[in-house]
């Protein structure tokens, strides 16, 4: 939890897609290694970047690093902790780690791809032009197209499936698990089977591969405006930091670079996608449709009419995001529930970091005694 007194929140165009078009994938079949030839395999890459992989490792992350960049699973969230880490990475953010100064204790076993290849580069190419040249519907769909892809590819092979009754025998046989259920509307008996698919498309080291690329870019905006000044939240495609972003860095429409999305008086931010923002009055152009004098017309060739920029401010406004709350209930929401959340949890963290023990009933927050 943190908060910011006037700053820059920005997005990444289209991220996932963008990481799917500028970098190789491995493809064709892996090869599994383990004790020192898992540590030669890495080396190898390490020295050359030819092909691609996961590694398993234990591996510790430097205590001082303030936005570590390993992701490791715990206590049901994706935390990003420092220490001694155990865990299965790919070798480019196991590479990413190593240049933030972490050091590799041991090398378990990796899966080693030796081929890697641009496999989406002209599918994404494709569709960014649609979307970029459309409007509407043709725009959606092509946003969809690139956004839905990798998801795809790490899809459960075993899956909940809606069969007829007679595929009941079926599932014994194969030893597919299933529950008989009833629809009192139709009248109809059906089965509800956990049954494994077969799909080629799922590809889970694809799926991986894509996010994987994804939170390297994000680390590496974070760590840029970390130079720079205080950076207060990030989630999978936006940064809310102090700093303004350099200007090479920053275009409202190319893929992979970053939008400003507004400019900040305020920010209290509690957790991912759980934030209250504030703002600042902005200026932006608009163009709009104008009277061209008789002169202009003869003279320049211009129309009668042509759209020319004007100027207008536009007054601060605020966002919301409460994760796990209904859209219409967040409206009803202000900033005195945030920033009161705020408080308490950094009193909490004060009491348990001197040693004082926190119950579970004092971590709970009630919005009910806030007047909406």
């Amino acid at each position: 939890q943190s908060e910011l007194n006037g700053g820059f929140h920005y997005d990444v165009n289209s991220l996932y897609p963008y990481v799917m078009k500028v970098n190789p994938i491995p493809i064709g079949k892996p090869r599994h290694h383990k004790g020192d030839k898992a540590r030669n395999v890495f080396k190898y890459w390490y020295s050359y970047r030819q092909g691609g992989g996961f590694l398993e490792c234990d591996i510790h992350i430097p205590t001082t690093l303030h936005i570590p960049p390993l992701p490791h699973r715990m206590y049901k969230k994706l935390c990003f902790p420092v220490g001694n880490l155990s865990g299965i990475w790919t070798f480019e953010e196991i590479e990413l780690a190593l240049e933030m100064g972490a050091k590799i204790k041991e090398i378990h076993q990796c899966i080693y791809f030796e081929k890697t290849d641009y496999i989406f580069k002209d599918f994404v190419s494709y569709f960014e032009e649609i979307k970029n040249t459309s409007d509407g519907a043709k725009k959606t769909f092509a946003k969809l197209m690139q956004n839905a892809l990798y998801g795809k590819f790490g899809m459960q092979r075993v899956r909940q499936t809606i069969l007829p009754v007679t595929e009941i025998e079926t599932c014994e046989e194969k030893g597919y698990p299933y529950v008989e259920l009833f629809n009192p509307v139709y009248g109809q008996e059906f089965i509800e089977a956990a049954v494994p698919s077969k799909a080629p498309y799922i590809q889970p080291h694809i799926a991986a591969y894509v996010t994987s690329y994804a939170r390297i870019l994000l680390y590496r905006g974070l760590i840029k405006q970390l130079e720079k000044g205080d950076v207060a939240y990030c989630d999978t495609d936006s940064i809310a930091c102090e700093a303004i972003f350099d200007d090479d860095m920053v275009d409202d429409r190319e893929y992979g670079k970053w939008k400003l999305e507004g400019i900040l008086e305020e920010g209290l931010f509690i957790q991912p996608k759980t934030y209250y923002e504030k703002y600042a009055d902005e200026i932006k152009p608009e163009e709009i449709e104008k009277e061209i004098s008789s002169f202009s017309r003869n003279v320049f060739n211009y129309p009668e009419k042509s759209k020319v920029k004007q100027y207008r401010l536009v007054k601060g406004s605020e966002t919301m995001k409460f994760k796990g709350i209904p859209g219409a209930y967040i409206k009803k929401l202000n900033r005195g529930v945030y920033y009161d959340i705020l408080e308490k949890l950094k009193s909490l963290q004060a009491r348990q970091e001197s040693g004082e023990m926190i119950t579970k009933k004092e971590t709970y927050y009630s919005i009910y005694k806030v007047e909406l």
